[in-house]
This record gives C-alpha cells, sequence and structure tokens, in this order.
C-alpha cells in the first residue's frame, strides 16, 4: 500500500471511531434533554481546546450523522452564530453549532 492510501486509510479509520463514539456518547445527552421537556439539542463545535476538532471540522461530519441508523429520524444541522465582542466592537467570530431537532413540523 503506498503511503498516501496509507495515511488516507488511518484518516479515515480515526474518524469513523470518533463519529461512533460522539454519537455513543450524544444519545444519551438527547434522552436526557427530550425527558427534561425540550424539543431539540445543540453542541458546540468549536469550542477552545475541543479535543473532537479533527471530527467536527471534517467535511463529512454533518453528512455522516445524518446517515447514523441511530440518529434515525433527528433533524439534523449545523448552524452559524456570528458574534460581536462586547468590549471591542470591531471583533467579530462565528460559533458553529450541531442543532439537533425531534419535533415534528
Amino acid at each position: 500500500m503506498a503511503l498516501l492510501d496509507e495515511l488516507r486509510s488511518a484518516s479515515d479509520n480515526k474518524f469513523k471511531e470518533m463519529l461512533d463514539q460522539f454519537v455513543t456518547n450524544l444519545i444519551p445527552e438527547i434522552k436526557d434533554s427530550a425527558a427534561k421537556g425540550y424539543s431539540g439539542y445543540r453542541v458546540r463545535l468549536n469550542s477552545p481546546g475541543e479535543s473532537r476538532s479533527p471530527l467536527f471540522n471534517n467535511p463529512n461530519f454533518l453528512s455522516e450523522l445524518q446517515k447514523d441508523i441511530r440518529l434515525e429520524g433527528l433533524e439534523i444541522s449545523i448552524k452559524k452564530d456570528v458574534r460581536q465582542s462586547a468590549v471591542i466592537r470591531q471583533m467579530n467570530w462565528t460559533e458553529r453549532y450541531l442543532h439537533i431537532n425531534w419535533t415534528t413540523k
């Protein structure tokens, strides 16, 4: 196997492993949110020092989540929220959130 193929395979395998662990940990959080009467759940994707950044920044992250059979029927999207500093007016940043919704429209 060529080095490039080996690197891509290792990266893909790690992505799949991280995604599986993320979904496994996410399900109890979603259930807890529903038990409290909420109709959705959100996860901040760009927290400082986030160890799951390789997962969240993968271009396939959202589509793979949407295909996961364990999350079937849930509306899953990524939303961006532009924030502005209250102290420094010219300082803006974008926060990314994974939104999961289970209400019917």
